[in-house]
């Protein structure tokens, strides 16, 4: 997912969604483009990287792992990015991927 922040550079989000006992939402936060064109395969250094657990109780919604897992990969666990930084990238995230409702895709 590309995103751009305030000076227009470019940033790439990668998430990858893992099912099992536990479902699970991870993020990786990279400046720049990819350098292959399969971003499951995207070996570029990562800025920031944070991963989210869905408990087996709780419906897993893609959406929802893929927000938290941004936010912990932007925020003080991650880079810690200043706030218009993080402003920029969520803007940026939000007009790709509008907030949708919820719905459990089990």
């Amino acid at each position: 997912m590309r995103l751009i922040d305030p000076s227009g550079e470019e940033w790439r989000a990668h998430f990858h969604h893992a099912r099992g006992k536990h479902n699970s939402t991870a993020c990786a936060l990279h400046k720049g483009p990819c350098e292959v064109p399969t971003p499951a395969e995207c070996a570029k250094t990562t800025f920031g990287r944070a991963r989210v657990v869905c408990y087996a109780e709780t419906p897993f919604v893609k959406w929802e792992g893929r927000k938290q897992a941004l936010a912990r990969a932007m925020g003080p666990i991650g880079l810690r990015l200043s706030r218009n930084y993080r402003r920029a990238l969520w803007q940026s995230y939000l007009a790709i991927s509008p907030p949708r409702p919820n719905r459990s895709t089990r």
